[in-house]
């Protein structure tokens, strides 16, 4: 798992191949959905510890 920055400054998630833009943030937590979910219907989520808090 690795964090990193897109082209526009936005954080993502890669992980198993996969690309996750950031979705939610909440105090302890941060859900990120599939970079893929518009083009490839992909329904891939995950959820990590929120670094901030």
């Amino acid at each position: 798992m690795e964090f990193i920055r897109s082209q526009r400054g936005a954080a993502k998630l890669c992980y198993e191949g996969f690309t996750y833009t950031k979705k939610k943030e909440t105090k302890s937590t941060m859900r990120w959905e599939c970079s893929q979910h518009r083009s490839e219907n992909c329904k891939a989520t995950a959820t990590t510890d929120n670094p901030v808090s």
